[in-house]
């Protein structure tokens, strides 16, 4: 008889890892829905995702440093161990960076803790047999079979996680850095007001931004991982909050794309346009508007097949620092040039004359609010911020990345708002770089926007797609996994159709104003303020509520029922409401509610400014071919 064969029982159990968790590491309890990810409750989401990101005794997440090259089976190489990806380094197979401790002590000492929340209920250890331990571990690439199917999903997660916290930095201000509408809001609104609400709202943007990275730290897990916004919510609202969440997603980057297309085109348009004048003082060289908004339509949707984020932040660095050079650059051709008098006559129907400003701007209601719409664009990226985490390496350290893209947005938004509407007035445009009166510079400023305008739609674009994919593909016909090959076919014909959509409604509502502020009002308000706040305190209600409950045993799937009582009854939402963490839930409601009135007025707002706008007679028509 063999020495293994010798051994007790005991002595082998004692020998497998132990999952015993501290009462401020364990999971929360399930959504109102219930529902989750394959078919599970939250508590199974939040068990998994503590395993994965807060026990000692795993480690928390691998990721890719390189891509791999050469030849051999793709996935093989991949899953390589690291020590032996680094003694064949001539073969320049991708190493696997192993992150040797677990990220919880840091998120608990970093600013997170703040916004972290009630500490989670009582967990029930599963009995401790191999089987259990093994359901129950985090998911690591090296015991992953790479022939099985069932791991397909996993492994491609795995490979498009290499994104770092200041790539994070460059996709984010590639989303939102556009200072070029920040001079319109303070047109509309005047320096004092402006000022205020772009502040108050950057505060309030950083909040949210790590609402929903706390969130995910807290329910996504390679076994159950949160991959978009809409995922997010479906921990907490249940289906039909993840299902209307995911209707809103689809959405606002349709019609952000639209408009990129619109402002894009409206660029090129003035740079033929303004080439050269015939006698008259028409256009020696014209191309159709429509025709332009179909040309960037091909060059979306051809760099569109790019299905990881990498490449599109390596884009971004150049577009971020672009950007911030044309900002520059642009200021001092608006001060050395007159005001674009043509393009505010065609634009808003303001007639010639001296220009005027003020600290507060004396406009009808509408015109304020579509302003301050607008105003959202400049904190308008946390929809896609899940989508961030899920690629990038260290998702805990998002805070940073965020951190560092407000300080900049903030500044650039402020400063040169301030700087170009004191120079320009009531004659500001919606694109700032529209105002600039002499050809060249105004040259500049478009060839420039145009670049970051075609990235940032390619982000767009790339997110709205892949979301799509798993919604369609993936999740109602049962379609093959988005890395492989097969779903190459799928993913083109989704590519068309999202972009043919697009150029619809770009062409349809040729006014970037009238446009932006709709989408900021509808759908960026929502997702950057309302939904955030509002998840926030449903999340806290419903870890409070579960301290009245049996502990929670892993491994159930929520078989094993371990609830006092349900949402019917008045004393679950005593407990959620008013057992602990009291001062905050009612901060995190009000600041939601109080968003959801914003939108509801910016609606109004962008609403009657689209009417005012069709009304005037040098309004651009839908689908013509006069540049706007």
């Amino acid at each position: 008889m063999s020495t293994e064969e010798k051994r007790s029982p005991d002595e082998i159990q004692s020998e497998l890892p132990k999952y015993e968790l501290t009462t401020e590491e364990q999971v929360v309890n399930a959504a109102f829905g219930g529902a989750s990810a394959r078919g599970a409750t939250l508590e199974d989401c939040m068990y998994y995702a503590d395993q994965q990101y807060y026990c000692n005794d795993t480690t928390p997440l691998e990721a890719f440093t390189k891509e791999p090259t050469g030849k051999g089976n793709l996935v093989r190489r991949l899953f390589k161990r690291k020590n032996d990806a680094v003694e064949s380094s001539a073969s320049s197979q991708a190493v696997v960076e192993k992150i040797d401790e677990f990220p919880g002590p840091e998120i608990k000492k970093g600013p997170l803790r703040f916004i972290w929340g009630p500490s989670s209920p009582p967990l029930q250890i599963a009995p401790q047999d191999e089987k259990a331990q093994h359901e129950n571990a985090v998911v690591h690439a090296d015991d992953l079979d790479p022939d099985d199917e069932r791991n397909q999903d996993t492994m491609d997660r795995l490979i498009l996680r290499q994104i770092t916290w200041m790539r994070c930095v460059y996709l984010i201000t590639s989303d939102v850095l556009g200072p070029y509408q920040g001079p319109y809001v303070y047109s509309q609104v005047g320096y004092v007001p402006g000022t205020i609400v772009y502040v108050v709202m950057g505060l309030m943007a950083y909040l949210a931004g790590c609402i929903l990275s706390v969130l995910y730290l807290r329910t996504d897990s390679d076994r159950m991982p949160v991959r978009s916004f809409g995922s997010l919510v479906g921990r907490v609202w249940g289906f039909w909050g993840k299902a209307v969440t995911d209707v809103f997603f689809i959405i606002q980057l349709i019609f952000q794309c639209g408009l990129l297309l619109l402002t894009n085109s409206q660029g090129l348009g003035m740079i033929i346009d303004g080439s050269g004048t015939n006698p008259d003082g028409s256009p020696k060289h014209h191309l159709c508007f429509s025709v332009m908004i179909v040309v960037f339509l091909a060059i979306n949707i051809g760099f569109s097949f790019i299905r990881s984020l990498k490449p599109i932040a390596k884009m971004g660095t150049l577009s971020l620092y672009l950007a911030i050079a044309s900002v520059i650059i642009i200021t001092v051709f608006i001060y050395i040039s007159p005001p674009n008098y043509a393009a505010a006559l065609q634009a808003f129907g303001t007639p010639k004359g001296p220009v005027v400003t003020g600290a507060f701007i004396s406009l009808p209601i509408a015109a304020k609010v579509n302003g301050i719409m607008n105003m959202v664009y400049a904190f308008g990226g946390s929809m896609v911020f899940p989508n961030f985490f899920a690629e990038m390496r260290k998702p805990w350290d998002f805070y940073k990345s965020y951190f560092v893209a407000q300080v900049i947005i903030m500044i650039f938004y402020i400063l040169f708002g301030i700087l170009i509407y004191a120079r320009q007035g009531q004659f500001t445009q919606s694109l700032f770089y529209f105002g600039v009166s002499e050809y060249s510079y105004q040259t500049v400023g478009n060839a420039i926007g145009t670049y970051t305008g075609v990235v940032a739609a390619i982000l767009y674009g790339n997110i709205a797609q892949k979301e799509l994919y798993q919604i369609i593909v993936r999740r109602l016909f049962k379609g093959p996994r988005l890395m492989s090959n097969k779903a190459l076919p799928f993913y083109t014909i989704i590519n068309v159709v999202f972009w043919g959509i697009a150029y619809n409604i770009g062409a349809a509502i040729p006014q970037v104003q009238t446009v932006s502020g709709i989408i900021g009002a509808v759908t960026i308000l929502q997702f950057s303020f309302t939904f955030p706040f509002l998840l926030k305190f449903t999340f806290d209600v419903q870890v409070d509520a579960m301290k009245g409950d049996l502990p929670y045993v892993p491994g159930t799937m929520g078989r094993v029922q371990h609830r006092a009582d349900t949402w019917s009854q008045w004393s679950r939402w005593r407990r959620g409401l008013f057992g602990g963490n009291v001062y905050s839930k009612a901060v995190f409601l009000i600041l939601g509610l109080a968003s959801a009135s914003m939108a509801g007025l910016g609606i109004y707002g962008s609403l009657e400014s689209i009417i005012t706008t069709f009304a005037s007679p040098q309004t651009t028509k839908p689908y013509g071919c006069a540049t706007p």
